[in-house]
């Protein structure tokens, strides 16, 4: 689930990205709105990355290559 969620949103990001760079020379004012949905959908892909980082971490007790 989470997996799908991740792909869904790094697609609209970078979808949101080249709309944005397009729009740049459209239309200013919607390139912003575009590019400041860019940044939450980055901060948020950002923050998914990390949680599924902390919940697949998995230490075996005897691992010993630190020492």
């Amino acid at each position: 689930m989470i997996d799908k969620l991740k792909l869904i949103i790094f697609t609209l990001t970078a979808l949101a990205q080249l709309s944005g760079l397009i729009l740049l020379f459209i239309n200013m004012d919607w390139a912003l709105q575009v590019f400041i949905y860019y940044s939450i959908g980055l901060a948020v892909l950002i923050l998914l990355l990390i949680i599924s980082k902390i919940t697949t971490k998995e230490e075996n007790p005897n691992d010993y290559r630190d020492y």
